[in-house]
C-alpha cells in the first residue's frame, strides 16, 4: 500500500487579508465536500487574529493527489506566501484519528462506500 501523509499547516495573515484567506479556506473545504475523495479527510479552521490551521490526511498516494488537481487549492495556495505576516509552519504528523460524533457540525471522515 502506497503511504499517504498527514500535515498540519498553520499560519498568521496579515489583517487586510484575512477575509480573502476564510472565503478561499471556505470554497477549497466546500470543494474537497463535493468530491468526497476516497481516504481523504480534511479540517481547515479560522483561530482568530488572523490565524489560520489546516488539518489534511490523505491515507493514499491517490487521495493525497485528488487536494492538489483541485482549482480551489491552487487559488487558496497561491497568495500564501504574499498574505502570510510570519510565515507557514508545516508539521507531518505520524497518525490521525478521526470520528464523527452528534457533537461535530460536519462528518470530516470520507469513505466511499462499495
Amino acid at each position: 500500500m502506497t503511504q499517504g501523509f498527514t500535515k498540519i499547516i498553520e499560519y498568521t495573515v496579515k489583517p487586510e487579508a484575512r477575509q480573502g484567506n476564510a472565503q478561499r479556506a471556505a470554497e477549497l473545504t466546500k470543494a474537497l465536500e463535493g468530491q468526497r475523495p476516497d481516504g481523504f479527510s480534511y479540517l481547515a479552521m479560522d483561530l482568530g487574529n488572523g490565524r489560520f490551521m489546516h488539518i489534511a490526511n490523505a491515507r493514499t498516494e491517490a487521495a493525497k493527489d485528488v487536494i492538489y488537481g483541485l482549482p480551489e487549492f491552487k487559488a487558496w495556495a497561491e497568495p500564501l506566501n504574499e498574505i502570510c505576516s510570519d510565515g507557514l509552519n508545516f508539521t507531518d504528523a505520524s497518525e490521525m484519528w478521526t470520528a464523527a460524533t452528534a457533537d461535530l457540525p460536519i462528518d470530516i471522515t470520507y469513505t466511499k462506500e462499495a
